[in-house]
């Protein structure tokens, strides 16, 4: 499981590094916790489309594993909203309030397929 933990503002620079180190981990597949609960992610219209991009032409052949945001009592929406923009359609995603919720839910969920 990966443990992803947002503190601060989230920069695009951030972004890039997290997906880059769970790609070069080979944990792509694995099942994911984003803890929004402390951050705050506000990238503009071509931040988002440049990290769409990105995203697209990686190539990943495989299946990305389910990922639950967990958004505290703020809800954290645009956190959400960005995540989804960015991610293919399809994608197991779901927020939660606490991360116990979240941890209960991806226990249940399958691993995705490696490349």
């Amino acid at each position: 499981m990966v443990v992803c933990v947002f503190e601060g503002v989230v920069t695009v620079d951030d972004i890039i590094a997290y997906f880059a180190a769970i790609g070069g981990a080979g944990a792509l597949s694995y099942r994911k916790i984003m803890d929004a609960t402390r951050g705050e992610c506000t990238l503009s219209e071509a931040e988002l489309a440049h990290l769409t991009g990105l995203i697209k032409s990686s190539g990943s052949r495989g299946t990305p594993g389910p990922v639950a945001i967990v958004t505290g009592s703020s809800g954290n929406d645009r956190v959400v909203w960005n995540y989804r923009t960015m991610t293919p359609r399809g994608r197991r995603l779901r927020t939660f309030r606490s991360i116990h919720a979240a941890r209960r839910w991806l226990d249940g969920e399958p691993l995705g397929s490696p490349r």
